[in-house]
């Protein structure tokens, strides 16, 4: 994935969003958005292999609440 970091002051409010950061600095991240390199969540089920299953966590600490 390719993107572009930019570090700027804010010098005008053409965009609605940069409105409130007007005269302010803040960091741009631009990302492209095209369609054929979206990476579908389903393909990064697994990938992290530190965090724990999501449902099991859930369970046990809805469990943990339990009388």
């Amino acid at each position: 994935m390719e993107a572009i970091r930019i570090t700027k002051r804010v010098e005008s409010d053409y965009l609605s969003e940069l409105k409130q950061f007007k005269g302010r600095k803040v960091e741009i991240i631009i990302f492209p958005l095209d369609e054929h390199k979206k990476v579908k969540i389903n393909k990064l089920f697994g990938s992290i292999l530190d965090l724990p299953d999501g449902l099991k966590f859930q369970n046990k600490i809805r469990n943990e609440w339990k009388d």
